[in-house]
Order: structure tokens, then C-alpha cells, then sequence
């Protein structure tokens, strides 16, 4: 009867083990894709700040050589 208990409870401890692994690696999966996400997030953030400098840098250009074509016809 001893043997027999010591064999279930090795079994249990067998399947309660693999259940932790296998939640652990979820829980590590998912730390893995938001990190991924995040960084890529970050990367597209980035370029979109790049594009919108770059059109407000090309509008305040247009803007500054209308404004000086303005002028130079009122004078």
C-alpha cells in the first residue's frame, strides 16, 4: 500500500511539473511577443515622427517662400 501511494504521489508531482513548465513557457511567450510588439511599435513611432518633421519642414519652406513672393509684390 505504501509503494503504491509513493507511485501516485511521484506520478502527481510528475503532472503538477509539467503543468508549471508548460504555464511558464506561456507566460515567456507572451513576454516575448510584447516585447517584439512594443519594439516594433517604438520603430514605427519613430518613422512617423521622421515623416511628419519632414512635411512640417517642407510646409514652413512653402510657407516662407509665399510669404516672401507676397511681399515682394507689394513692394
Amino acid at each position: 500500500m505504501d509503494k503504491v501511494a509513493r507511485l501516485r504521489r511521484k506520478k502527481d508531482q510528475q503532472k503538477a511539473s509539467a503543468c508549471r513548465q508548460k504555464v511558464l513557457r506561456r507566460w515567456w511567450e507572451k513576454r516575448s511577443i510584447n516585447r517584439d510588439v512594443t519594439t516594433q511599435q517604438s520603430k514605427n513611432f519613430e518613422k512617423r515622427k521622421g515623416r511628419r518633421a519632414e512635411r512640417e519642414a517642407e510646409q514652413n519652406f512653402l510657407n516662407e517662400e509665399f510669404n516672401a513672393m507676397v511681399m515682394a509684390e507689394r513692394e
